[in-house]
């Protein structure tokens, strides 16, 4: 599935307000197993917005006969930006994962922030995006419909700027330079900055916010506003920058 492509620019909006879904055309839930791309191509713009309680759940499922690409944001010089906001926003990404009769535990899912192009992610305000392993199962009697029975959530990787060229960006809270805002979570097992230029900014508005992803390879760690706490076992090489608040080190 593909927002943005070839030079043009799409957005996908989930939103679980009543009046955006009347206004705007939003969704409050997108269930995607075909995997999922923001920003493919030169000039193009891809984005996702997953808002006031709505839910998005990317994942593959190829029954052992595809490729899995992972989700991926910015590729081939196109932007991709995803936005999570909001208390119960929730972005759910698993890998490869098919409906078996109970749900079984597909494998964990990954996430290219600026793979070879530019991406920005964005979690704030209450919301969470978590890399993880599903488990769905279909829903009788037609069995085109399914649901999740079981999702772990920290076990997919967080990769930043991934290729040479590449620009790749996590703010937790406001955007890098703008207002602080509410935090939300990522929920992942690494983060890992690439060959490219890949940044981490922390611009909240907590008085102790826990980062627990680990953070590893060449990049950039920027704390805006808020006091943050990097609890990993981090092995991450470039810059750690205090713009303000507070940063502190446990693990390191």
């Amino acid at each position: 599935f593909i927002v943005g492509h070839d030079g043009g620019s799409g957005y996908l909006v989930v939103d679980d307000t009543p009046a955006a879904s009347n206004t705007n055309g939003a969704v409050t839930r997108a269930n995607l197993g075909g995997g999922l791309v923001l920003g493919s191509g030169a000039g193009s713009y891809g984005g996702l917005q997953v808002l006031a309680g709505g839910k998005s759940f990317t994942y593959t499922s190829c029954h052992g006969s595809c490729v899995v690409e992972p989700v991926q944001l910015g590729v081939a010089g196109g932007t991709g930006e995803a936005l999570v906001s909001g208390t119960g926003s929730i972005w759910y990404v698993s890998g490869d994962t098919s409906p078996v009769s109970g749900g079984v535990l597909g494998d964990p899912g990954d996430l290219q922030l600026g793979y070879s192009g530019k991406g920005v992610l964005t979690i704030n305000d209450g919301g969470k995006v978590t890399l993880g392993q599903a488990a769905i199962d279909e829903i009788p009697p037609d069995n085109f419909s399914f649901q999740i029975v079981d999702f772990v959530d920290s076990v997919g990787d967080l990769h930043i700027a991934a290729q040479a060229g590449s620009e790749g960006v996590l703010n937790i809270g406001g955007a890098e330079g703008g207002a602080a805002q509410a935090s939300g979570i990522l929920a992942a097992a690494h983060a890992i900055f690439g060959a490219g230029a890949g940044r981490i900014n922390f611009n909240h508005l907590d008085t102790a916010y826990q980062f627990d992803v680990v953070t590893e390879g060449a990049g950039k760690v920027n704390n805006y506003a808020g006091t943050t706490w990097l609890n990993g076992i981090n092995t991450y090489s470039g810059e750690t920058n205090l713009y303000g608040g507070a940063l502190g080190l446990s693990n390191n």
